[in-house]
């Protein structure tokens, strides 16, 4: 899971897309709420998109088991190990 930062977009994340599917690693790098393609929220906290970043990879992996998991970013990537203690790695 890459997470961008404020003033980016999932797309600024292309080079170590590529890098890290090549390596076999599953990549998803959204959007966060408020940037490039998503309409701002008045709710976009550290807390609440590490909440809604749980709930996509939930419906992302219906049925899939549970998975390790990999954050890449600074900010949101230890909110979301912090909330939610399934983080392989950081």
């Amino acid at each position: 899971m890459l997470l961008h930062g404020k003033n980016f977009c999932g797309a600024h994340v292309g080079g170590d897309d590529r890098d890290l599917t090549s390596a076999g690693y599953r990549v998803i790098a959204p959007d966060q709420i408020g940037f490039c393609k998503s309409q701002a929220s008045a709710t976009s906290t550290p807390s609440s998109v590490a909440t809604n970043t749980r709930a996509m990879l939930a419906a992302r992996r219906r049925g899939a088991g549970d998975h390790r998991r990999t954050f890449h970013g600074r900010m949101l990537a230890a909110r979301y190990a912090l909330m939610f203690p399934t983080v392989d790695r950081l």
